[in-house]
């Protein structure tokens, strides 16, 4: 899925461009007395695009919505507290890159745990939701076992 470009990127990368091109126009027709103050402003101005850029990306990569927790922990109630990322982004349509940093902070602040499965999968285990849906879970295989 190809990100769209934020506002923080695009202002970066007009910047970077008026900086090139000032730079470039003021080594074919500048005053050459003139030239350390021109290559200065310019040099800012390339730099400061590069970074507007960069630190657009990051928060773009990063943006972080503030129902996305409770839909995380939607999609593991549903799953019975085992979930990858994989699972997460399906049941909740939330962006791949998005979700497993998401689920990081999770671990982070005690809401779950990272398992890992025999093929190498990250789980994340929400304990909680184990113990909500056991008495349902035994019931139905008591039930499957009466067949």
């Amino acid at each position: 899925m190809k990100e769209r470009p934020s506002f923080m990127r695009i202002v970066g990368l007009l910047t970077l461009l008026g900086g090139s091109t000032f730079a470039s126009m003021g080594a074919l027709y500048g005053n050459p007395s003139k030239a350390a103050v021109g290559v200065v402003f310019s040099g800012l101005m390339i730099v400061g695009g590069a970074l507007l850029m960069w630190n657009g990306r990051q928060r773009t990569i990063t943006a972080e919505q503030p129902g996305d927790d409770l839909l995380i922990l939607e999609s593991a109630r549903r799953r019975r507290g085992r979930v990858s990322a994989f699972d997460v982004a399906s049941d909740t349509g939330l962006n791949i890159e998005l979700v497993e940093p998401a689920l990081d902070r999770l671990v982070q602040k005690g809401l779950c745990e990272i398992l890992s499965t025999n093929a190498g999968q990250r789980m994340y285990r929400f304990a909680d939701f184990e113990t909500d849906v056991a008495p349902e879970v035994k019931k139905r295989e008591r039930q499957s076992e009466s067949r």
